[in-house]
């Protein structure tokens, strides 16, 4: 959860750069990068979670008699 708060911070960030720079600066574009960088990690931890590891994920009833 903190790696998606890192996220939404950078790309807070990002966004006030982008109103407040010139066009053609590098730096929002690096943040940009980074940032998606970060969801994708987040990504990929979820989907480790829930597919794999089984978190919060409801066992389906026994069928057997």
């Amino acid at each position: 959860m903190l790696l998606n708060l890192l996220a939404v911070g950078v790309f807070a960030v990002d966004f006030w750069l982008r109103m407040s720079r010139p066009a053609g600066d590098k730096l929002p574009i690096i943040l940009s990068v980074v940032g998606v960088v970060l969801i994708t990690i987040t990504g990929y931890l979820g989907g480790e979670m829930v597919y794999v590891r089984g978190v919060a994920v409801k066992e389906p009833p026994d069928q057997s008699l």
